[in-house]
């Protein structure tokens, strides 16, 4: 709890960089983040990532790696 607050008052203050981001390495970050912050939760979800090699999007990438692991551990 105390780290999504940090995560939170960390991305009120920092600048918004916008770069094209790989959305399958991406996801695969987040995963690998979660997996070791919560290995129990992390094994009893089935992953499937169906997305395009060459898919990328253009956003912030701390924010988007913040939003990304939010929604799998809620799924978690």
């Amino acid at each position: 709890v105390i780290k999504n607050i940090i995560d939170y008052s960390k991305n009120s203050r920092i600048e918004v960089i916008y770069e094209n981001i790989h959305l399958e390495s991406l996801i695969l970050e987040a995963l690998q983040i979660l997996k070791t912050s919560d290995p129990e939760g992390y094994i009893r979800v089935e992953k499937h990532i169906h997305i395009p090699d060459n898919f990328y999007c253009y956003s912030d990438r701390e924010r988007l790696l913040l939003i990304i692991k939010n929604l799998i551990s809620n799924g978690i």
